[in-house]
């Protein structure tokens, strides 16, 4: 009995990943991007945290349209599509983990220049330069990888 409610727990968490990337699709086409975002976000947390293609493009997208505001969700996702690297076929592995370096440079330098922005408007603030040195020590460590 429980082999048969797996099996239908599977078939239909099956059809929810590709009823949820068929609705990606759709709005990648549309250009809807903000319902894209929110659509990726759920299907990332919530069907399929192992589809390495869809974290990347979530994450460029994120760093793209959103810069430092959603830089932490940004490398988490550039994480979560490192773990699942090994998925991507070897002839194009090299090209992927390559443009999530490129990605993390990308996120820490927007997070960096926002809190060094923040910083020198808040000079009495030592959390924003605190925050400053720190992104700046991972944009420094992303650019040295």
């Amino acid at each position: 009995m429980w082999i048969v409610l797996l099996s239908i727990f599977a078939l239909a968490n099956d059809a929810d990943i590709l009823s949820s990337r068929e609705l990606l699709r759709d709005l990648w086409i549309a250009g809807d991007e903000q319902a894209w975002l929110d659509e990726a976000d759920r299907h990332l947390a919530e069907l399929d945290a192992g589809n390495p293609n869809l974290a990347l493009q979530y994450a460029v997208v994120l760093d793209r349209r959103w810069g430092a505001t959603h830089g932490e969700q940004a490398l988490l996702a550039a994480s979560l599509a490192e773990s699942h690297a090994h998925l991507w076929p070897e002839d194009i592995r090299a090209d992927k983990l390559k443009r999530l370096q490129q990605l993390r440079v990308s996120v820490t330098q927007h997070q960096w220049a926002d809190a060094a922005h923040r910083s020198s408007h808040n000079p009495d603030n030592r959390e924003w330069a605190e925050k400053a040195e720190h992104y700046r020590r991972m944009a420094q460590q992303a650019s040295d990888n």
